[in-house]
């Protein structure tokens, strides 16, 4: 029912609801259209009632007119919107599982593995991957989160913008590594630190902020 009171059809049809009740109420009251022959018609009357009735339709036809391209240009602009606000919360899922998942990692091997489950990659993503690759992949991310704060109400930038440089400091250790064939060492202090650091953060992010974005996609979603 909220659905067809939303639509473009529902002040169609409850103006003929209402004409329709009044033609009742008015049948009962023993309201008649009858034709009395003695009575002169009065062309002049006639003219004017077709007139009015004429202005009346052309309003109706107007309001139409202009009501349902504006329906559609709002609900177009929702689409675009719940598609924007995905986006980013997808950009920051995959950044914060890929962060938690290292948690207890202590080899380039743990961590490659993880950024590939987490980021979707194919398993021979680090074997034709170079610094241009990761960082243009790292780019169309940080190019999703940061118009967060503008797609929900309750966003940190800063926040995840940290932790994404220092989840590319990690990934661009692990091509290092790999160029040496050195996966299975475990990794330095320096890189257990900043695993730590990753680990924090995401932690942080999550408890303070995904909560709150899933609730706007969700209430948006159902709105589009």
């Amino acid at each position: 029912m909220k659905e067809f009171m939303k639509s473009r059809w529902f002040p169609l049809v409850a103006t003929i609801i209402c004409v329709a009740i009044l033609a009742a109420f008015l049948f009962v009251n023993g309201f008649r259209i009858t034709y009395a022959p003695e009575l002169e018609n009065s062309w002049d009357a006639i003219s004017a009632v077709a007139s009015w009735v004429g202005v009346v339709v052309s309003g109706l036809a107007i309001y139409y007119a202009v009501q349902v391209p504006k329906k559609i240009a709002d609900r177009q602009d929702k689409i675009a919107l719940f598609e924007k606000r995905f986006n980013c919360y997808m950009a920051v899922q995959r950044i914060t599982t890929f962060a938690i998942s290292i948690k207890d990692a202590k080899t380039a091997a743990e961590i490659s593995n993880a950024f590939l489950v987490s980021f979707r990659y194919s398993s021979n993503y680090f074997d034709n991957a170079d610094f241009a690759n990761v960082i243009s992949d790292f780019q169309l991310l940080e190019s999703n989160i940061v118009v967060g704060e503008f797609l929900f109400p309750q966003f940190d930038t800063k926040m995840i913008q940290d932790l994404l440089r220092d989840t590319i400091n990690f990934i661009v250790h692990l091509i290092r590594l790999n160029d040496t064939k050195s996966l299975d060492e475990e990794i330095s202090d320096e890189c257990l630190v900043i695993r730590d650091s990753i680990y924090n953060q995401a932690i942080k992010f999550r408890t303070t902020y995904m909560l709150p974005l899933e609730k706007e996609i969700n209430l948006k979603n159902q709105t589009v």
